[in-house]
């Protein structure tokens, strides 16, 4: 039997966008290597982690590999948080963004950059999870997927993730 999505999380990460990203062109005459800093976010519990409120830290970043001629990006991503009990947050992962204009949009800092809708691009995120807490000891011992799209709003332009467990 296949197994089954539990949805857990909401993880929303402002990100630097335009001349703030640091891009490193033509990794070995290939790629496109950048770093998006990630300027705050959340991470806002449901379902079994319901009651889980965290702060993502300034000193997460994005670490991106973008094949320019497939407009692919290989995601590599730590994020650290602080939840409302104090606790330590640590989520890494890696993932797969096929990127079209309304994500280059975003990227750029573009005046006409909106939100975009969950499928609206292949975007996709394995996240692994340590804590501080005791009480969220099953986040290290679960598998998680996620999917992504954009967010522009007040705050600036963000990922969001909704983020599920795999389970029996």
């Amino acid at each position: 039997m296949a197994p089954k999505l539990e949805r857990c999380m909401t993880v929303r990460g402002y990100i630097a966008v335009g001349d703030d990203i640091l891009h490193i062109k033509n990794v070995l005459n290939g790629p496109q290597r950048s770093f998006i800093p990630v300027t705050g976010g959340y991470i806002r519990g449901v379902g079994p982690a319901e009651g889980l409120e965290a702060e993502i830290s300034p000193a997460s970043s994005d670490g991106v590999l973008m094949n320019p001629s497939t407009n692919t990006a290989h995601l590599n991503v730590r994020v650290g948080a602080r939840s409302s009990t104090g606790a330590a947050i640590f989520v890494q992962y890696q993932g797969i963004i096929k990127v079209n204009e309304a994500g280059g949009k975003v990227l750029s800092g573009a005046s006409d950059a909106k939100s975009t809708e969950y499928g609206e691009q292949e975007w996709f995120i394995s996240p692994l999870i340590e804590r501080s807490d005791e009480r969220l000891k099953w986040m290290e011992e679960s598998v998680w997927v996620g999917q992504g799209h954009w967010v522009v709003d007040e705050q600036g332009s963000a990922v969001e993730y909704q983020v599920y467990r795999l389970v029996n």
